[in-house]
């Protein structure tokens, strides 16, 4: 009987010590989860980059459709089930609703994790990217789209894929006002601190100076160009 009360706890004490260390595995996999925004592997971040650049090619195409459909472009909606703010009064129908199957037929696409700091998209009529229109021509908008705060490594490897050296850094301010069918008079410049790396490109990822700030990173793709 004894020898029966030792098996039984030496079986306790195994049970325990199994239980302990599931509950630090787990602890440790959690943990790499929610910092494996900076641990992505170069083929993960390579993937990420073109999933990002895929999408914002595809979202220029489904805008191309809704204007093929005659709509102007101050009527075009970017309403979503996951982001407000994008309501455009001048709107009526579906056929100018891009995230619509009546009209852009394209599905709105949240970032995945670990390529940002969970900030959604940004559509906005508030920038312009310099030498995208009229050489001095700084007054029209291009309608504009932005993923703000991508960590560095996915930054690095947007710009690698689309053939740009480095992290060019942008020398003023850039909005992140959402679209509701009016294009600033005054937009934001889009260019790169003292060069030339941002001038008429319509796609980039740049690093921050001002607003938003130094050491942050943001992607940004035209997706109309105006005149």
């Amino acid at each position: 009987m004894p020898r029966s009360n030792s098996e039984s706890g030496n079986v306790f004490m195994f049970i325990m010590l199994g239980i302990a260390l599931f509950a630090a595995l787990m602890f440790t996999f959690s943990r790499g989860a929610h910092e494996g925004g900076g641990r992505l592997s170069k083929k993960q971040a390579e993937m990420a980059a073109m999933d990002i650049i895929a999408y914002a090619n595809k979202l220029e195409r489904a805008v191309a459709r809704v204007q093929q459909k005659g709509i102007s472009e101050n009527d075009i909606s970017f309403d979503n089930a996951f982001v407000s703010g994008y309501d455009n009064a001048s709107c009526t129908t579906n056929t100018c609703k891009v995230f619509s199957t009546g009209g852009g037929n394209i599905t709105y696409q949240r970032p995945s994790d670990s390529v940002n700091d969970g900030s959604d998209w940004v559509i906005t009529g508030a920038n312009y990217v310099k030498g995208m229109g009229a050489i001095g021509d700084e007054t029209d908008a291009e309608l504009t789209l932005v993923l703000p705060n991508v960590t560095e490594t996915i930054c690095s490897q947007i710009n690698n894929e689309l053939g740009i050296d480095g992290i060019p850094q942008e020398f003023q301010d850039s909005a992140t006002t959402p679209f509701q069918g009016t294009f600033s008079s005054t937009p934001e410049l889009i260019e790169e601190n003292g060069g030339t790396a941002l001038d008429g490109v319509s796609s980039a990822c740049f690093e921050g100076d001002n607003t938003p700030a130094s050491g942050t990173y943001h992607f940004y793709h035209v997706l109309v160009k105006r005149p």
